[in-house]
């Protein structure tokens, strides 16, 4: 009887622990003016990140009584694209999350909004965000201050248009492959085009990142080598796709012998990554010429600022090979499922809306005219109807719905004072759902708005007031890779369209116009894993159309 009753006692005195935070953190949270919400869960917990991030947003609200889900829903990832503003609708453009843990502060205001992230002396990371992105090694995107203007002041040079140009040659390539074996069978049908999508942004960041090239059809066959479970680029993608678990446990323990192979194969993906890294570092470090990758230039700015003993010079121009691992895994999150993801959700509001696939392929076709060469240089300043498509997609579908800060020293913002140790969360889904910022259509999927006259060759883009579009980040952290990801996109879009068209298979008995309404439903369905995502896109055949 007495271990039942010390455990009762544990877990009671835990709960009051864990609870005892909330009268301090409603006062704190009180005096800044704000409206409140409360909630028994905060949304920095660990588990709790890697519980509802495996479970997602959707399946949560099915098994928790509404009033209890209406209290932890803004603490799962993805809130905000399921909510879009109607959440700031109902409480305020700013509110406070008042928590067990923290209290978090909910922005869909562009002003305050632009103040957190251009202030980035003043707003940090979180913890939890360096810790799961700074799993292999310090990177850009983990670190801060001095810090980071070190890592970005070496980072940018290398995006340059050399680099460019291979993403979109590789790019073009990849998705040429992709649609030769999706057309191959009699129906040209499929249900891995999503998966394909994958396959592509992998291959991409294969061969521009780290120099490994795989054709689209024969990558699935890459020999694993000697004393590996994994190659690189499977390693690298599971790792992408299980970020949360993978930053958050030990491998020790994701390799336990009694753990699912699933499992086990995440653990030996994180114990693999580095090393495959640290053997193409030292090909690198061996080979004749460097070559047009990103690990050649790391490597080459690693190796610059040492003096002939080894000992590394007192400049700010180095990277550590911690530093290039921690930055390639960096290259490879922002680079892989971000850009998947907004390649599928492109594709899909296509098949949605067949008049916006039209108006994509009608820009597609002229720029063929102007310039049939299709070269970098020439094709992609011209395919400004492609990058509508891809700005309107990011609007309403951001790979990352919120933008998370942390206060580090008490500051005010339009007249608000803010405590040290606030968490914010500059919500992008939110402020580009707000009618206030985007108008009464705000909700439409509308690429056009983006193109003043809507111009079928080049044209200038709209461009929106600063704070209301944060798919890449804002202010000085602005993600890097910004044009490399548009180029990507383009690329695979021009390669598709330029030949084929895409509809939806019906199900027996179905109309085209109900299946274009199921594809709706299923796209709705989305949760957040490392980035927003289509939960079943194994449920959309579709059909890939030879145009005439």
């Amino acid at each position: 009887m007495a271990l039942p009753a010390a455990l009762l006692l544990l877990f009671l005195f835990s709960t009051i622990y864990y609870f005892s935070r909330i009268p301090w953190n409603y006062r704190l949270a009180t005096k800044t003016g704000l409206p409140c919400y409360f909630s028994p869960v905060d949304p920095t917990s660990l588990p709790w990140l890697v519980i509802v991030t495996l479970s997602g947003y959707n399946t949560i609200g099915r098994l928790l009584p509404a009033f209890i889900f209406d209290r932890v829903k803004l603490t799962i990832p993805g809130w905000e694209f399921d909510c879009k503003y109607s959440m700031h609708a109902r409480l305020g453009s700013i509110f406070i999350l008042v928590t067990p843990g923290e209290n978090h502060v909910y922005v869909a205001d562009s002003e305050i909004g632009s103040a957190i992230l251009t202030r980035r002396k003043d707003f940090g990371k979180p913890e939890v965000n360096t810790k799961i992105l700074g799993m292999f090694g310090p990177s850009l995107v983990s670190v801060d201050h001095d810090e980071w203007k070190r890592h970005r002041r070496i980072i940018a040079p290398t995006l340059n248009e050399r680099i460019m140009a291979a993403v979109w040659d590789e790019s073009a390539e990849q998705a040429k492959d992709m649609i030769q074996l999706y057309t191959s069978s009699p129906s040209k049908t499929t249900h891995q085009t999503f998966s394909g999508l994958k396959t592509i942004t992998i291959n991409v960041i294969g061969s521009i990142c780290f120099g490994t090239t795989r054709s689209f059809i024969e990558g699935a066959a890459e020999k694993i080598p000697a004393g590996f479970k994994t190659t690189l680029l499977q390693s690298s993608s599971r790792v992408v796709d299980n970020v949360f678990l993978a930053g958050a446990a030990p491998a020790k323990l994701l390799s336990g012998m009694f753990m699912p192979k699933s499992i086990n194969e995440i653990g030996a993906a994180k114990v693999e990554f580095p090393l495959h890294i640290k053997e193409k570092i030292k090909e690198e470090r061996q080979s004749p010429s460097s070559r047009s990758t990103l690990i050649a230039s790391l490597v080459k700015l690693a190796e610059q600022d040492t003096t002939s003993a080894g000992k590394r010079l007192e400049t700010s121009t180095y990277l550590t090979e911690e530093e290039i691992i921690g930055n390639l895994i960096a290259f490879t999150v922002a680079g892989y499922d971000t850009t998947a993801n907004t390649l599928v959700y492109a594709i899909l509001a296509l098949v949605i809306y067949p008049k916006w696939q039209e108006w994509v392929i009608a820009g597609i076709d002229e720029v063929g005219k102007v310039n049939p060469k299709a070269d970098y240089w020439e094709t992609f300043p011209l395919l400004t109807r492609c990058l509508a498509l891809m700005f309107e997609t990011l609007r309403l579908y951001p790979p990352v719905p919120n933008i998370s800060r942390i206060c580090l020293t008490p500051q005010t913002i339009r007249g608000i004072e803010f405590p040290a140790g606030f968490h914010f969360k500059v919500s992008g889904s939110s402020v580009q759902t707000s009618p206030q910022y985007w108008g009464t259509d705000a909700l439409d999927f509308r690429p056009a708005r983006w193109l003043a006259d809507e111009p079928l060759v080049g044209g200038q883009l709209f461009e929106p007031a600063r704070g209301t579009f944060l798919p890449w980040s804002g202010g000085p952290r602005v993600c890097p890779g910004i044009k490399m990801s548009q180029v990507e996109f383009t690329a695979v879009i021009r390669a598709i369209f330029s030949k084929w068209t895409v509809e939806v298979v019906p199900l027996e008995g179905e109309s085209p116009e109900s299946a274009r309404e199921r594809v709706a439903a299923i796209v709705a369905d989305s949760s957040q894993k490392l980035t927003l995502q289509v939960n079943h896109p194994e449920d959309i055949k579709l059909k890939w159309v030879l145009r005439s």
